[in-house]
């Protein structure tokens, strides 16, 4: 059975990971990408003018920042008030930035040949998340 400091202990991790997804999704979504990538030669441009900058019509970097933002705000009142539906949120959301860090990685490694810092931030710390969720499950 879970302890309640070891629930506490896991949202507090989620908590810190998707902080730091939030922040590099911010980045990624900022004018100053390229700048802060190293120019117009480095990978992040290469992955940025990719055709897979988009997920249904929305730019990749927005998701991000949303969903980032709506973990954050379930996983903070989970801390505060825990219930059986917000913990349900929390792991499927996991989850799904899990599979997403996974199909992310492997189209900047097999597709378009070019990794981006910022993008394999977010994709590892989404998986990353997931090594949470089965540690404390």
């Amino acid at each position: 059975m879970r302890s309640n400091s070891d629930q506490k202990k896991k949202y507090k991790i989620l908590l810190f990971l998707f902080a730091i997804g939030l922040i590099a999704s911010i980045i990624l979504h900022s004018p100053w990408l390229t700048e802060l990538c190293g120019g117009s030669n480095s990978g992040c441009t290469a992955v940025e003018n990719s055709g897979y900058k988009q997920t249904l019509g929305v730019e990749n970097s927005l998701l991000g920042i949303i969903t980032f933002v709506i973990l954050i705000a379930i996983t903070l009142s989970q801390i505060l008030t825990p219930h059986k539906n917000k913990e349900l949120i929390i792991n499927l959301g996991t989850i799904a930035i899990a599979i997403a860090g996974v199909y992310f990685i492997s189209l900047q490694f097999v597709i378009i040949k070019a990794t981006c810092r910022y993008c394999m931030v977010v994709d590892l710390i989404s998986i990353a998340s997931l090594g949470v969720y089965f540690r404390y499950r």
